[in-house]
């Protein structure tokens, strides 16, 4: 079984209450590895100067076809895209280097499988949707992604899930309401968090870390509170729009309870600050015809004053959860 990580928190909350100096907690960090080494600095900037290399190759090749596309012929335009696309792909599968460059170079990959469909799409005039390009973008992908087991190519690709589904009820969907269109954004997000997280520690999630994870939340919990806030403006808003009203009042119970139960404010603030928007648009909604003069500073009151409250709250369970000495 694998010996649990020691947390930094924790050392702080049982320093406050023993006589362990800072001397002594300060040797045990470097001990347990929670301060960086110089192999761990060595190793950041190793992947950090791959990764920088592999986006600026990318980016200028988008950068020389945009200033040389005039002058190129349409197979040499093609042949170059493609042809760095092979070679980043062979390099990433038979090279003998770190599985996590190899990931780096299969990300780059991924960004060029969209530059061939965007340079394919302009030279022969197809005439497509752009939801067309970033569905075939995302399609020719997925493989990658889920093999490859690398946090960013998830990202990237549930950006491009997205924007598909944005860009598909924007030029074909045109019937799709706002409302519903948000709600699909909603459990096309939530779902995917909570079939990473059911799959991590297997051999297609490993870890999904905790700034995938919270981009993923306030994505979701962002598009149901859009969903919500406008339908209040709306004079007997659209079915689709009380199906938000019960996804945002779900959302809210369950990430105040799994805020509690895993002892992350994260998800307390999410939840709060999305309450204080609809707040405001149900306040608004109120008393703009009677209070016209008035609306910004009682508005601007209210919004103060809440933030105010759930900055307090998320204090207080920093406190409650990992003791005093924490709170900075």
């Amino acid at each position: 079984m694998e010996k649990p990580k020691v947390k930094r928190s924790l050392i702080h909350t049982i320093s406050r209450y023993s006589n362990w100096n800072a001397e002594a907690i300060n040797q045990f960090f470097h001990k347990q590895k929670i301060y960086a080494d110089i192999d761990n600095w060595r190793q950041f900037i190793r992947f950090l100067l791959v990764g920088g290399g592999v986006a600026f190759l990318v980016t200028g090749i988008i950068f020389f076809f945009a200033y040389n596309w005039a002058d190129m012929h349409k197979f040499a335009k093609l042949g170059l895209v493609q042809g760095v696309l092979i070679l980043m792909v062979l390099a990433s599968l038979f090279l003998k280097i770190d599985q996590r460059i190899q990931n780096i170079l299969l990300t780059g990959a991924s960004f060029l499988v969209g530059a061939v469909f965007a340079v394919f799409g302009q030279i022969y005039q197809t005439g497509a949707d752009a939801y067309d390009l970033f569905l075939g973008w995302t399609l020719f992908i997925a493989l990658w992604v889920f093999v490859s087991n690398f946090p960013p190519l998830w990202f990237i690709f549930l950006g491009l899930v997205n924007l598909t589904i944005s860009l598909y009820a924007e030029q074909v969907a045109s019937n799709w309401s706002f409302h519903f269109v948000m709600n699909v954004l909603f459990l096309v997000n939530s779902l995917s968090l909570i079939l990473l997280k059911w799959q991590e520690g297997s051999a297609l999630v490993e870890r999904v870390p905790k700034w995938l994870e919270r981009i993923i939340v306030i994505a979701f919990v962002g598009y149901v509170t859009m969903s919500f806030c406008l339908g209040i403006f709306e004079k007997g808003g659209p079915t689709a729009w009380y199906f938000s009203i019960f996804l945002c009042l779900l959302t809210y119970g369950t990430g105040i309870w799994y805020g509690q139960k895993i002892k992350d404010t994260f998800y307390i603030a999410v939840i709060g600050l999305s309450m204080i928007i609809v707040g405001t648009s149900i306040l608004i909604r109120l008393i703009a015809k009677t209070f016209d003069f008035g609306l910004f500073f009682i508005i601007g009151g209210f919004v103060v004053g809440s933030i105010s409250l759930l900055v307090m709250k998320i204090l207080e369970l920093n406190k409650k959860w990992y003791g005093a000495a924490n709170i900075k």
